[in-house]
């Protein structure tokens, strides 16, 4: 019986991904991974805005959209860009669909949104 009770609850923890539910407090701030950032706000309705960053040289990309967090998971779409975030252990893991799609949908040549992303103290995006 103890071997089935571990089993159950690994079963569980694989299903669920082991994702802990964030509040919105957690997302909110302002991202970094090398020259790229996301900052996330959270708006009047009690979303999150979310307004990414990206650049290679002087290729830039940009994604904005507003959306509400399951679990740990946050998805934004803007026309045929889709940015996946992942709350994890005080970390942001982005990952976008550049390769799926042209790269100039999303962003300008060999510019990627994913990446791991440290929170840093909150500040105004510095683009458009």
């Amino acid at each position: 019986m103890f071997k089935r009770i571990l089993a159950v609850g690994f079963i569980i923890f694989c299903l669920t991904g082991g994702a802990e539910a964030a509040n919105l407090k957690d997302w909110v701030g302002h991202w970094k991974d090398g020259e790229n950032t996301i900052d996330i706000t959270k708006s009047p309705e009690g979303k999150l805005d979310v307004d990414a960053f990206a650049m290679w040289r002087d290729h830039i990309g940009e994604i904005q959209g507003i959306g509400t967090p399951v679990n740990n998971q946050l998805e934004i779409k803007m026309d045929n860009c889709v940015l996946h975030l992942t709350l994890q252990g005080g970390r942001l893991i982005a990952r976008d669909n550049a390769s799926e799609v042209e790269v100039l949908d999303c962003a300008g040549a060999n510019v990627y949104f994913s990446g791991t992303y440290h929170r840093r103290l909150f500040k105004k995006p510095h683009h458009g």
